[in-house]
């Protein structure tokens, strides 16, 4: 599986990424009206039911938490960059990340995805710190991603953004590793992150 890819500006719906296994597992599981029903009653999705559909299509997988630097990053088998030296290394819950909707008072925009390290970041024209060098490269969707609203069995909290590198992290306590130097610094919101059960 490749990086993330949607031309700037392109129809989203062409773009999305709808693989065997996540269709199947929502006919089967319906794991992803789980996922659905969470972030609507999170207040996530505050739109009518008729749209809730074409929200839910607007979602990627295979965003997970290096258990080295304790970033957010897209899996694609080759790990990207990590802070720590290497690839990231996936651990834990496998993140499905909406993009492409309308920001709210619990959901950020402005998130993407760094074609250089693969990493989470948010993106505010300066592009924060990369590892492997400069700032982040943004490319492909723009993520909306939720905060400040409970945990459920599919939505994970303490995910921070980092006001060093601007990269979104899981918040521990110890910090994991920033490419700046040492842990990254937690700011702003908690975001709760839905995941697969």
């Amino acid at each position: 599986m490749s990086a993330p890819k949607t031309p700037e500006g392109a129809d989203s719906r062409a773009a999305i990424e709808t693989s065997g296994r996540r269709a199947f597992l929502s006919r089967t599981l319906g794991v992803t009206a789980g996922l659905v029903g969470a972030a609507v009653t999170a207040g996530a999705y505050a739109v009518p039911a008729s749209a809730q559909k074409s929200r839910l299509l607007a979602a990627q997988d295979n965003w997970r938490f290096c258990q080295k630097c304790f970033g957010m990053f897209y899996w694609d088998q080759t790990g990207g960059r990590c802070p720590v030296g290497s690839g990231h290394v996936p651990y834990g819950f496998n993140f499905v990340l909406p993009h492409s909707v309308p920001p709210t008072s619990t959901a950020q925009n402005n998130w993407r995805f760094c074609q250089k390290c693969f990493g989470m970041f948010y993106w505010d024209q300066t592009g924060g710190r990369c590892p492997v060098g400069s700032g982040h490269v943004p490319y492909g969707f723009n993520f909306v991603l939720p905060h400040s609203v409970p945990p459920t069995s599919t939505a994970q909290n303490n995910w921070r953004f980092c006001q060093k590198c601007f990269g979104m992290f899981y918040w521990d306590q110890t910090g994991g590793r920033c490419p700046v130097g040492s842990g990254h610094v937690a700011y702003g919101f908690n975001f709760v992150l839905p995941h697969y059960v």
